[in-house]
């Protein structure tokens, strides 16, 4: 009796330590802990220099698309690390990263959403780990990637895209960013590896997807994925990560009591399917115009920048000095316009009194939200000053003057009359 009893404990304690977060030498655990981590108060970097340390990062090296989804940063000490590179300080508690490898049946999983009257086609997703120990030569070997249409192995969920075996990764390389700790953050032990991964330009309506990975590395330690990580912030706002364990059993990703959520960014296109209405430009200022004159006829685009049709109704003039602008083009309403389709107004400024004016373009449609649409119109009406020049043509010095003088009337919106005398300028006094 006594040799099952001491069996069974053994079993229970082999089993806890695979989930513990122990030594980081032990490839099968959850998560590798630093026994020197502390919190990372906030305002270390310069916003602006955060800012723009992510964004040389996420420009890499890759012939990509655009950026569709980006789950979050990992750089919190933009070239503090080793080296110059950029530094991942733990913020979120004590733990470097999280294991997703397939040699310790562990997958990590982590959401985004495709918002309403958009369509998604994603060609590939950049993925984040490390193996402890490693060079910045990439000893990541393989990525298996799931996507699921609601929580991975939920009642009602469904997988749209992927497997837990095929290898989908095209590349990896150096992030140029160093895993560590607030203390030692020229440490070099930890290089993180940036995967791109294959998604086969795979087609997403709008809606909650779940992503979930595996990660398969070279070396013995991990390979472990590292938390997303922002000064100061210990908690992640709507972090809700997943570990699944080797039992197939999913839970929150915690470090500590607190949730984590996952860096990975989702490459693609988006195509609009629903109408979306846009004036180009938004506002026209028209300047300075003289009184009893015309301004140049201004263009204004109005376009479906959306998807699906939206049909512009009415365009009209509106405010306390509408009737200071002209409005044309505009006989060729109802317009119904496809996605990427536009019509064009003009509009002139023709003030009657001077003094700053101000009306709206009103633009009606339906197909969309925001009707009507309002484009400010100002201006300035101008009354130019009045001389009258008595010049003396028979004088050699006026008559030298004299286009000196006109030119710099015309320059100063100066309105002259220019009398010309055969003789000497008569007497002006009473």
């Amino acid at each position: 009796m006594m040799r099952k009893i001491l069996i069974a404990a053994c079993c229970l304690l082999s089993s806890t330590g695979l989930f513990s977060q122990d030594k980081p030498t032990q490839s099968n655990q959850v998560a590798e802990t630093a026994d020197d981590a502390a919190f990372v108060s906030p305002l270390s970097v310069a916003p602006a220099n955060a800012s723009r340390a992510r964004q040389a990062h996420l420009q890499g090296v890759e012939n990509i698309n655009a950026i569709l989804h980006d789950n979050g940063p990992l750089v919190t000490h933009p070239g503090q690390g080793a080296g110059g590179a950029d530094a991942s300080a733990i913020t979120t508690g004590t733990n470097f990263g999280f294991g997703h490898s397939p040699a310790a049946f562990l997958r990590v999983a982590d959401n985004f959403t495709v918002p309403g009257g958009q369509q998604w086609t994603l060609d590939s997703v950049w993925f984040y780990a490390y193996q402890t120990g490693s060079t910045t030569t990439s000893t990541i070997t393989s990525v298996n990637v799931r996507i699921w249409q609601g929580q991975p192995d939920q009642t009602g969920s469904t997988i749209v895209f992927g497997d837990t075996t095929t290898n989908r990764m095209i590349g990896t390389r150096f992030s140029n960013i160093y895993r560590v700790t607030s203390t030692t953050l020229t440490n070099n032990q930890r290089p993180i590896m940036l995967q791109t991964v294959n998604l086969n330009g795979l087609t997403l309506n709008p809606g909650t997807y779940w992503i979930d990975w595996q990660t398969g590395g070279s070396l013995a330690s991990g390979p472990w994925v590292p938390p997303v990580s922002i000064l100061g912030q210990p908690v992640v706002p709507g972090a809700n990560a997943l570990q699944r364990s080797p039992a197939g059993v999913w839970a929150g990703l915690v470090d500590g009591t607190n949730p984590v959520e996952l860096p990975f960014v989702l490459h693609g296109s988006v195509q609009y399917t629903t109408p979306f209405f846009t004036a180009s430009p938004a506002s026209v200022a028209f300047g300075t115009i003289n009184v009893g004159s015309s301004s140049s006829a201004q263009t204004i685009s109005l376009s479906n920048t959306g998807g699906g049709t939206l049909t512009i109704t009415g365009i009209s003039l509106a405010g306390a000095d509408a009737s200071q602008f002209t409005l044309t083009n505009t006989n060729n309403l109802p317009a119904t316009l496809g996605a990427s389709q536009s019509i064009t107004v003009s509009v002139t400024f023709s003030p009657t009194s001077a003094g700053a004016k101000s009306a709206s373009l009103q633009v009606a449609y339906t197909g969309a939200s925001g009707s009507p649409a309002t484009i400010p119109l100002s201006g300035t009406g101008f009354v130019p000053a009045q001389v009258a020049i008595l010049m003396d043509t028979t004088n050699a010095n006026m008559r030298a003057s004299r286009d000196t003088l006109i030119n710099y009337l015309n320059a100063q919106n100066i309105t002259r009359d220019v009398i010309h005398w055969g003789g000497s300028i008569p007497s002006l006094a009473p």
